[in-house]
């Protein structure tokens, strides 16, 4: 996402958008579309692709974390830490789910 980190996030979908013309299952235009529609406040629509990328490939680990952050911004708190468990699933080891999944219990437990 090249044109999303200059700052352009909706030139970046339209790029993703392009790719995935080009071919539909490309899992990580999915998420960098994804990415990009979260980032400007599209939550709803960057959850469609953190699941369409999470069908294509449920071992997705990136994906899962973003899927928890977003829904975290829905207040669906228990959904977004199942999230995070699928991703420690994944990867046991993986610092950003752990750090995401610690945040949001510290958040809720005050």
């Amino acid at each position: 996402m090249v044109v999303g980190a200059l700052g352009d996030f909706q030139e970046a979908i339209k790029c993703h958008e392009k790719a995935l013309s080009i071919d539909p299952e490309f899992i990580e235009a999915i998420f960098g579309k994804g990415m990009a529609f979260g980032i400007i406040g599209e939550t709803e629509k960057a959850l469609e692709c953190y699941n369409s990328a999470l069908d294509l490939d449920p071992d997705f680990k990136e994906a899962w974390v973003a899927k928890g952050m977003a829904l975290v911004g829905f207040d669906k708190v228990e959904e977004a830490i199942e999230c995070f468990d699928n991703a420690l699933r994944i990867d046991p080891g993986y610092e950003v789910a752990l750090r995401k999944k610690q945040e949001l219990l510290k958040l809720i437990s005050k």
